[in-house]
């Protein structure tokens, strides 16, 4: 009986915890077949990413999830601290595919410092605040501070890759024709 109310207790506690995580969605009406767009997708993909290290988890007919990452560079310093949350910005991208129209999804956004740096933020969620503080120097409001830029550097990738997976989706044609 103990251990099933320390359960229930932490399964509450993760309840009240959990945030929102940050993820972008359009949905792009477009004259062609679901097959056409799986195969425009495709190449978007090859085109796009061009990370060897880039996991596809799912790959069908109607739907591909694909792990990608960009680089990330903390430009503003105080007093040097900022270099410590220099590195990637992993996230997922999702298509679904149907007749005449496909969506994409930017999501599970993930910072993920270089091997010199150690303070990761970790998944990026909606939260106004940085949900926890790393131990040493670094104060709440610089915590904010960077939460809040890395925020924002994951609008401007969902942005900027968004406006490419629109503008590369709507070109007619596929490898063979261009071939």
């Amino acid at each position: 009986m103990k251990s099933l109310n320390v359960f229930l207790l932490l399964l509450l506690s993760l309840n009240l915890f959990a945030q929102d995580k940050l993820s972008f969605s359009n949905v792009v009406e477009i004259e062609a077949t679901q097959e056409e767009l799986y195969n425009r997708a495709k190449v978007l993909i090859a085109k796009l990413i061009k990370d060897p290290h880039t996991n596809v988890k799912i790959d069908n007919k109607d739907q591909i999830i694909v792990s990608a990452s960009k680089k990330y560079f903390q430009k503003k310093l105080i007093w040097g601290g900022n270099a410590l949350t220099e590195g990637f910005i992993e996230f997922d991208i999702e298509f679904n595919f149907k007749n005449g129209k496909f969506r994409y999804i930017l999501s599970d956004f993930y910072h993920d410092p270089f091997s010199g740096s150690y303070h990761s933020f970790g998944v990026i969620t909606e939260a106004a605040e940085f949900p926890r503080r790393f131990k040493g120097l670094n104060t709440k409001k610089w915590n904010n501070w960077i939460w809040n830029d890395l925020k924002l550097r994951c609008h401007s990738v969902a942005r900027d890759i968004g406006g490419i997976i629109e503008s590369e989706m709507l070109k007619k044609g596929t490898i063979e024709e261009e071939w």
